[in-house]
């Protein structure tokens, strides 16, 4: 007999947008777009319900599974993706930020959100016949019509192509810890600044 302890994992969250999300995106289509985001770095303010959701969705996450139970948070940034048949985005992550997070507004059979584990495994004794969440290095997350994807904003992540012939759209942004957090000689005070539109 024996007993597996995931320690230390990298906590994922996936939950499921309760109101059709397809009308969300007319409302930000009207931003100017850079290669493949809007250049607006704030484009959920223009949504403030769906912002009070994803708040609300994830704060529940923070408290119930991370047992953070007077933690409060905001979003620093937020963006429309936009990638045409063909494109995708490489290898990154996201600096001066807790958790990130993408909204999706329909299904897609490629342009994956693909979460790398780059951690140095020094022996590897061969390929795994079946992978789980022990021993793979990547989890591609398709997207899904309403789902929301939280993840800790320093894994690495990448966008793969999109194969499909109409442009694949989400919402991504950021969300860092809001007002009093941390504890002892590592608290912390502070308010988030809103970027100027």
């Amino acid at each position: 007999m024996y007993q597996i302890l995931p320690l230390f994992p990298k906590v994922v969250c996936v939950y499921q947008y309760p109101f059709d999300s397809t009308e969300v995106l007319p409302h930000l289509l009207n931003n100017e777009f850079g290669e493949c985001r809007t250049e607006r770095l704030d484009v959920i303010d223009d949504l403030p319900l769906v912002k009070e959701f994803i708040l609300h969705a994830f704060t529940t996450f923070m408290r119930k599974e991370m047992m953070y139970d007077t933690a409060e948070f905001e979003i620093s940034a937020s963006w429309l993706t936009h990638f045409e048949k063909g494109f995708g985005h490489p290898l990154h992550y996201h600096t001066n930020s807790y958790y990130s997070g993408v909204m999706y507004f329909e299904d897609c059979e490629s342009g994956e959100l693909i979460l790398h584990d780059l951690n140095t495994k020094p022996f590897v004794p061969q390929q795994p016949t079946n992978e789980n969440e022990y021993n793979s290095t990547i989890k591609n997350i398709l997207p899904k019509k309403d789902q929301i994807v939280f993840f800790p904003s320093e894994m690495y992540h990448s966008i793969a192509t999109n194969k499909n012939d109409k442009p694949r759209y989400s919402l991504a942004f950021n969300i860092v810890p809001n007002g009093k957090y941390g504890f002892g000689d590592s608290s912390v005070h502070s308010t988030i600044k809103k970027n100027d539109k």
